[in-house]
């Protein structure tokens, strides 16, 4: 069975432009009031802002030259010790050079606490393998196809998501063009509490 994987973050860029876009005019409404405090919270703003809406434009701007990734996995619901193979397809629509890339299957762990009033995530990753995606150019109709098998391990710990615990397993892919915005997404594969029995 083969299932489409889903990014596993859900803001588009839709979402990242109007969001960018509403520190940005605060930003500039408070660098136009010239008060020392307001440059400094304006200035701070509009780079947010910015950096926000940039995000937001990446894969705008990608998709002239190449389709959005689309990803596969072979199935989104594995055991402990149960082997999965990911895919992931792009159509070139201009010439383009890829720089190089990569794809990690890794377990995310993330802790949220509390300290006085502030709230902090501390998150470590454990990479269970990493393949290298060469770099070329590519012209206008050609593909880039990868295909790679990974296993999640028999002794790792199985997803779970809690009010302040998670961990997760993901596919992180990171696609570097020369002088045009890189691909970074993240598929999630939901690991069930249980083992693959053995053949």
């Amino acid at each position: 069975m083969i299932v489409k994987a889903k990014p596993a973050s859900n803001a588009g860029s839709g979402c990242l432009i109007a969001f960018g876009g509403i520190f940005f005019v605060v930003g500039i409404g408070a660098l136009l009031a010239a008060q020392p405090v307001s440059l400094i919270v304006g200035a701070v703003f509009t780079l947010v802002g910015g950096g926000i809406m940039s995000a937001g434009l990446a894969p705008i701007v990608r998709g002239m030259k190449v389709s959005h990734p689309e990803a596969y996995l072979s199935s989104d619901l594995l055991r402990l010790g149960e082997p999965f193979t990911f895919r992931l397809h792009q159509v070139f629509k201009g010439e383009l050079t890829l720089d190089g890339g990569e794809v990690k299957f890794l377990m995310r762990e993330s802790a949220t606490y509390t300290r006085g009033t502030d709230t902090y995530t501390d998150t470590h990753e454990v990479v269970q393998r990493t393949v290298g995606v060469p770099g070329r150019v590519f012209r206008a109709g050609e593909n880039l196809r990868i295909e790679e098998t990974f296993q999640v391990p028999v002794s790792g710990m199985h997803t779970f998501r809690g009010n302040k615990n998670k961990i997760e397993w993901l596919v992180k892919v990171e696609l570097r063009y020369a002088r045009w915005p890189d691909v970074k997404e993240e598929y999630a594969v939901f690991v069930l509490p249980e083992r693959k029995e053995a053949a």
